[in-house]
């Protein structure tokens, strides 16, 4: 949390990734395009699902999202506290760690933002690679709490898994050595129960540790308050992973707590460290409210489905967005019918002839009318023909 901004890594339990089963996380095994060393800390996640989401939920002012914009990705939709606020191409000449979106002026409150892949809604003549599948990824988060909770000059402290700071309470509590942790190891428990506390004084903190398949649920509460649940099982083994963010509390003394709530085995709980925040400034504490309440995790984060393409995001002075162009917008939600020549009526035009029938109507009306008058005149001399021959046979 430098200079105060958090930052949220693609892997967080607090980013919800849906439906289940349409995202990937790649690995350095299996990243056939070498492309994983140019995202932030070597990790994203990706879909190519149509109406697949990434939610963050978070608390504070200001938050940005990147991603990559490469050859194969097409429209995303952005929602903001459930709202559609943005609608983007995200194209590009693989171009990585980019803004998809940005929002500035949100108000000091929880939030969720949620991106949206939206591969029917994408023209794919405008791709650089149109081949294969349309994909959306995801990079990591900014998160600024801007705002009267941190007016003065900003301290940040960190503790590792075994300052005195951290209080474990359980039996199943062990150190662990691992050279991918600060410090060189970390504290890890299995057994359902099992929590650890963190004390502190500031209005931020993040607790980091591991995430992996041999870790689990577990839940979170601040000064008593109530828990929130949080998914920590992944596909492969993730170190230095924040595990909970809050941004938004009182400039005063807190205890933050994390218990194993895993319900099968292993189902381990890994702590490694704690960042915090705070400020010299006396007046912010006065200014910020004690009480803190966990954000709530929507049980249906969006439903793609209902949106349309034709959206128009109502003026705001509170929200921002980059927008690769509006030119770039698909417009229709399915491809074009189209119809070959050989299906259209009507005279065939050679290749390369630029003029239509009716040009050469309009240029050359003799081309039409000459027939017409031959007609006239030999239909003139037939009637006459008919005429004497039949006065002939009366006389």
């Amino acid at each position: 949390m430098e200079d105060g901004i958090v930052k949220i890594d693609d892997i967080s339990p607090q980013i919800i990734y849906g439906p289940e089963g349409t995202w990937k996380a790649p690995t350095l095994a299996n990243d056939g395009g070498g492309a994983l060393m140019s995202y932030m800390d070597s990790t994203f996640h990706m879909t190519t699902g149509e109406g697949s989401y990434a939610t963050l939920l978070f608390n504070g002012s200001a938050v940005t999202a990147f991603g990559a914009l490469r050859g194969n990705h097409g429209v995303y939709q952005v929602f903001l506290d459930g709202k559609l606020v943005n609608e983007t191409l995200g194209a590009g000449n693989d171009l990585y760690q980019q803004v998809l979106w940005k929002g500035e002026g949100l108000g000091l409150s929880h939030h969720n933002l949620t991106l949206v892949n939206r591969p029917s809604l994408t023209n794919l003549s405008l791709l650089p690679d149109p081949g294969g599948w349309i994909y959306l990824d995801i990079d990591f988060f900014l998160v600024n709490p801007a705002g009267p909770l941190m007016t003065g000059s900003i301290v940040t402290t960190q503790h590792d898994d075994g300052d005195s700071a951290f209080k474990y309470s359980g039996s199943g509590w062990s150190t662990q050595q691992s050279d991918m942790n600060q410090g060189g190891g970390f504290r890890q428990s299995s057994t359902p129960g099992d929590s650890v506390s963190l004390s502190f004084f500031g209005p931020r903190v993040q607790i980091f540790g591991n995430l992996g398949w041999q870790y689990a649920t577990y839940s979170v509460s601040i000064d008593g308050g109530e828990q929130t649940t949080y998914i920590g099982n992944a596909s492969q083994l993730y170190s230095k992973v924040p595990l909970f963010t809050a941004a938004m509390l009182g400039n005063t003394s807190h205890t933050i707590t994390l218990t194993n709530v895993a319900a099968d085995s292993p189902g381990n709980l890994a702590i490694d460290y704690a960042v915090v925040n705070y400020t010299l400034d006396s007046a912010s504490e006065a200014s910020a409210s004690s009480a803190y309440s966990l954000p709530v995790i929507p049980s249906v984060v969006i439903d793609p489905s209902v949106v349309t393409s034709d959206f128009q995001p109502e003026p705001s002075s509170r929200t921002s967005h980059i927008s690769l162009g509006s030119s770039l917008r698909s417009t229709s939600t399915s491809a074009p019918h189209l119809v070959s020549t050989s299906q259209i009526p009507g005279p065939s035009i050679e290749a390369g002839n630029s003029q239509s029938s009716a040009s050469l109507a309009t240029q050359h009306p003799a081309v039409i009318w000459s027939p017409i008058v031959a007609a006239i005149i030999v239909s003139g001399l037939l009637l006459a023909l008919w005429i004497w021959t039949k006065r002939r046979r009366e006389g």
